[in-house]
């Protein structure tokens, strides 16, 4: 009696905590207006802040909302893409125009942070006591904040992932059909909005029906989530083959030419602290899934009723990413972005859970909100200074002029999307991501690069990251690919027609001729 009093008191003061404006909150909603709407107090900060894979979703979404054809070149169709952040922007393209398309798509990004915040506190506050769970809200909120920053489709991921996993731990699989087909749909809008996202959807589906095996198979609950999630993925899937005779996205497939099968080095590589993002943000949350793993393999003791229960879905989130990035070790060796690392972020909830419970409250509280002050702090210098990539931008814009004076078809692979964006002349992506079936082909077989500028009749040849020999500049496409996949190589011997420089490190954009590449 008196554990169901004071259960029913700790409840109570859960509902009456939550139902307050809290600071860490109001604090929350600051740090995120500053850090995603601060780009706008100058045009080249505001485009210098997406990523150069944010044009690609853009340039794509202005085509299908002025012309109704899914293409980045004008030329050819593509599917390069995740299907919903695609929609949300082709959605936003056609009410807004100019700037005001970029408030509004920084208004959805703020919805998208707030929701996987308060999605985590209402995740947290099922498991934790109410000072942990805000303060864990809090911290990786701010890292779900950092990588709704750069404009990519873990955007729509992160909330969506967020509301799957808090229906799951707080109901587990509904053994109603209308529930089940309800939490399907859910589940199919996740996986719409990143394809990878499929594995942390099976791996939620194995941890909450392996404990019901033991009382028979849930064949209504089974039945319902189907219904739900397999329509909209079939009809995605249908679409893709109809329409570009392809199952999955070219993006995808350009990256997966690996000739091995081996697991690649190039994926772990991507997750040494090289840059201020990943010793700041991915580096804490790996040594903290590191430690939820060690945590995961103790038995638990003075964890609450529904928290043992959900000790299954725990552990699927911890294995998530150690799956994920498995899985894009043995099928691509190119290197891993940061918004790749979004399951790294949905296991460190698991982890700090997990964590949460083993050791003391209070050195656990003053941690956690020392490092949500760093990322506070990181945030604000990002929002002050602005991104590194901005020079980026700026090369872009630079080369995009050029390509306007001198018109033509242009051949290009890395930083094709933001020039392909700020220019009016077509690019063939040599780097595949958002070509067509034929270029793939093209791809796989090492075609040489002449070979391509005369298929495709294009005129000039922008390059990025050859090697000079002697005279001669070697250039091999997808210059991000690894030394597993196959490449079109070709040489030019003459000087470049124009010159730029990419970044800080003054890496080169030369353009030429695409007459003068020749056979290497």
């Amino acid at each position: 009696m008196k554990a169901r009093t004071a259960a029913a008191a700790e409840g109570a003061a859960q509902q009456a905590g939550s139902g307050r404006v809290r600071w860490d909150g109001v604090l929350f909603l600051l740090v995120s207006v500053l850090t995603l709407f601060a780009r706008f107090r100058s045009p080249a900060l505001l485009l210098g802040s997406y990523q150069d894979d944010f044009f690609y979703y853009l340039q794509v979404a202005k085509y299908i909302a002025t012309t109704g054809r899914s293409t980045f070149n004008g030329l050819y169709l593509t599917n390069g893409y995740h299907p919903l952040w695609m929609g949300v922007l082709v959605c936003l393209y056609r009410v807004f125009h100019g700037s005001a398309f970029f408030v509004a798509l920084q208004a959805v990004s703020l919805c998208a942070a707030l929701a996987t915040y308060l999605l985590l506190l209402r995740v947290l506050r099922l498991l934790l006591l109410d000072g942990l769970a805000r303060a864990g809200a809090f911290a990786l909120g701010m890292e779900a904040l950092l990588l709704v920053r750069y404009g990519m489709e873990v955007t729509a991921t992160l909330p969506l992932a967020t509301l799957l996993v808090y229906l799951v731990v707080r109901d587990g699989m509904p053994p109603s059909f209308r529930r089940a087909a309800g939490l399907g749909m859910l589940a199919s809008l996740v996986i719409l909005s990143r394809l990878d996202a499929g594995l942390l959807v099976a791996l939620l589906c194995v941890a909450t029906l392996l404990p019901r095996l033991r009382h028979g198979l849930p064949v209504v609950a089974m039945a319902g989530f189907a219904c739900g999630v397999l329509p909209l993925l079939l009809l995605y899937f249908g679409v893709n083959l109809h329409v570009f005779h392809l199952l999955t996205p070219v993006s995808g497939l350009a990256k997966q030419m690996k000739s091995t099968h081996d697991i690649s080095p190039e994926t772990w590589r991507s997750l040494l602290p090289t840059d201020r993002m990943r010793r700041i943000v991915l580096l804490p949350e790996l040594l903290l899934v590191a430690a939820g793993l060690l945590a995961a393999l103790l038995p638990m003791q003075n964890m609450r009723k529904n928290a043992r229960s959900s000790r299954p879905v725990l552990g699927a989130l911890l294995l998530f990413p150690a799956l994920h990035l498995l899985l894009l070790s043995i099928l691509s060796d190119w290197n891993v972005w940061p918004w790749y690392f979004y399951s790294v972020t949905l296991a460190a909830v698991a982890a700090f859970v997990l964590l949460g419970r083993r050791v003391p409250a209070r050195p656990t509280l003053s941690l956690t909100y020392l490092y949500a002050a760093v990322l506070v702090c990181y945030a604000g210098a990002y929002a002050w200074r602005g991104p590194s990539s901005i020079t980026v931008y700026q090369s872009s814009l630079e080369l995009a002029r050029y390509m306007d004076a001198h018109p033509g078809v242009y051949l290009m692979g890395d930083q094709a999307g933001t020039a392909g964006y700020l220019s009016h002349q077509p690019i063939i992506q040599t780097e595949g991501l958002v070509m067509d079936r034929q270029f793939l082909q093209l791809m796989r077989a090492a075609t040489p690069l002449p070979k391509v500028a005369q298929q495709y009749h294009a005129a000039f040849y922008a390059e990025i990251g050859g090697t000079y020999d002697g005279a001669c500049l070697h250039v091999a496409e997808p210059a991000n690919a690894g030394r597993d996949s196959p490449r079109m190589r070709g040489k030019v011997c003459q000087p470049p027609l124009a010159l730029f420089y990419r970044d800080a490190d003054r890496m080169p954009i030369r353009v030429f001729p695409a007459a003068a590449v020749q056979p290497d």
